[in-house]
């Protein structure tokens, strides 16, 4: 019995750890990793206090302090959970009707690259029909094999690379202004492209795909997530901005990266969404993102099938507004973030590349 009791207070302390530690000012990749399964860590802490109580956890003082903690982190994980349901107000407006020459359906998929299953891609791409498909862990041969949506989209942005990092974007609209840029870190390219409906109204799409944290600590990631969201929200046209970014809407930086931009997370108020990692539904959780600006409304959003990644695909409609701040609900800034995105690109950039031309604006003004 008294094993049971000691691994009992030990479950419940590494549920507590597990909770404290990613609120930590750190970039350490080991504990920044802890923002990620936040769900499932609140449902392991409902257990530990279960377990706790039948354990006589309210029996002496040690115990109930503990009991006490594991309650705190129920109720932090829930602060973070939160705004991925439907208790809150949704970021982005939803509308019900959308003219054709407006509407734009865009799906992102880490195609993963080591998976050979083409057909199986290539068949949920055909079921989705998007308008903009944004392919990412791309080499040679899955470039080769993209290409056989041609038909259905024509245009096509293309950087193939062997090191898990390529990228493809296929376009039913026409592309110009194609740029492959490297942001911040070495062959981890970043595409920013103009986009024209078929009426010719242009837009900016910008596609990421920054290294996650238990390769490498978070500093590339956070500075090219913020850079680019940046950018997207300065473009000075309707942007949107996808990928797989390595990163769950709930993090620090992907809460900064809304409050110092214009753009919008259409998860929030919704739903998670996961994407992350499909063989293992329990363990999932939102890495694949499309943002937008406050130019479009929603249509819908969902997830697609499995096709053999360890990624599920995620799928968004939206629809190009005349009014770009009708019925939106954005993240309102904070105090100190303007410091807090100079902090983390500057950490990103190091001394080796030349600062991004927003550093030296203020903070644009969020009403």
């Amino acid at each position: 019995m008294m094993i049971l009791v000691v691994l009992a207070y030990a479950f419940a302390l590494l549920m507590v750890l597990a909770t404290f530690l990613p609120l930590l000012p750190t970039r350490s990749r080991f504990i920044r990793s802890g923002d990620f399964p936040r769900v499932q860590i609140m449902v392991l802490l409902v257990l530990a206090g279960v377990l706790l109580l039948l354990a006589g956890g309210l029996g002496i003082l040690w115990g109930r302090i503990l009991l006490s903690l594991v309650v705190v982190s129920i109720l932090i994980q829930r602060r973070y959970i939160l705004p991925y349901t439907r208790l809150v107000s949704p970021d982005s407006l939803r509308l019900c009707e959308c003219p054709d020459r407006r509407r734009v359906r865009v799906m992102v998929a880490n195609v993963l690259q080591d998976n050979r299953d083409y057909d199986r891609f290539l068949q949920e791409v055909r079921r989705v029909d998007p308008d903009l498909l944004l392919a990412l862990e791309t080499d040679q041969p899955w470039v080769d094999e993209i290409a056989k949506l041609a038909e259905r989209l024509p245009h096509a942005a293309e950087r193939p690379q062997d090191n898990y990092y390529g990228m493809v974007l296929r376009s039913r609209f026409e592309l110009s202004e194609e740029r492959f840029r490297v942001l911040v870190q070495d062959d981890i390219p970043s595409l920013k492209v103009t986009v024209r409906f078929p009426d010719g109204r242009p837009f900016v799409f910008y596609g990421v795909h920054p290294p996650p944290p238990p390769l490498q600590d978070t500093d590339q990631r956070d500075g090219e997530l913020l850079i680019a969201g940046r950018q997207a929200s300065d473009a000075g046209l309707p942007a949107i901005l996808a990928g797989d970014l390595n990163d769950v809407g709930w993090s620090a930086t992907t809460r900064l990266l809304r409050r110092v931009t214009d753009l919008l997370d259409p998860r929030v108020g919704r739903g998670m969404y996961p994407t992350f990692h499909a063989q293992y539904p329990p363990m999932r959780w939102p890495l694949d993102h499309i943002f937008h600006s406050p130019h479009f409304g929603l249509l819908a959003l969902s997830v697609g099938r499995q096709f053999g990644s360890d990624h599920l695909p995620v799928i968004c409609d939206l629809c190009l507004t005349s009014d770009d701040d009708a019925g939106h609900n954005p993240a309102p800034r904070r105090l100190g973030d303007e410091s807090s995105m100079r902090e983390k690109v500057g950490a990103a950039l190091g001394r080796d590349r030349d600062a991004p031309k927003f550093l030296t604006k203020k903070l644009k003004k969020k009403d």
